[in-house]
């Protein structure tokens, strides 16, 4: 009898086993790209044109371009993207993958330019 009640109660926890972990699986399907922007993104530091982009959670908190740090007037939330503007200047800087993003920046009177970012 207690061997019988001993396999209900081992099969009783390899089913919520699975079963648990089955569910938290499958939460993991259901992201549908990129979470949270938290972290410091760059590129250019190779080529003597460092670019910074640095988030605290989803808010923009620094951003170096041209060899100084830009007092950025306004920005604006987004999931995949976030604007942001300084000067007579803007970007824009959209996610492509967990760790990566794509900065483009248009400075007045200059061709608009585009750069690929990573998440270090």
């Amino acid at each position: 009898m207690a061997h019988v009640a001993l396999c209900s109660i081992r099969r009783l926890v390899l089913t919520v086993t699975i079963g648990l972990s089955i569910l938290w699986g499958t939460a993991g399907f259901g992201q549908t790209g990129p979470v949270g922007w938290n972290g410091t993104w760059v590129a250019g530091w190779d080529r003597g044109a460092g670019i910074q982009v640095v988030f605290a959670g989803d808010q923009l908190v620094a951003f170096y371009w041209h060899e100084h740090y830009r007092d950025v007037r306004r920005s604006s939330p987004g999931k995949g993207s976030k604007r942001f503007a300084w000067d007579k200047s803007e970007a824009t800087v959209t996610r492509t993958a967990e760790d990566t993003a794509q900065l483009v920046i248009r400075e007045q009177g200059q061709p608009e330019l585009s750069i690929a970012l990573t998440r270090e």
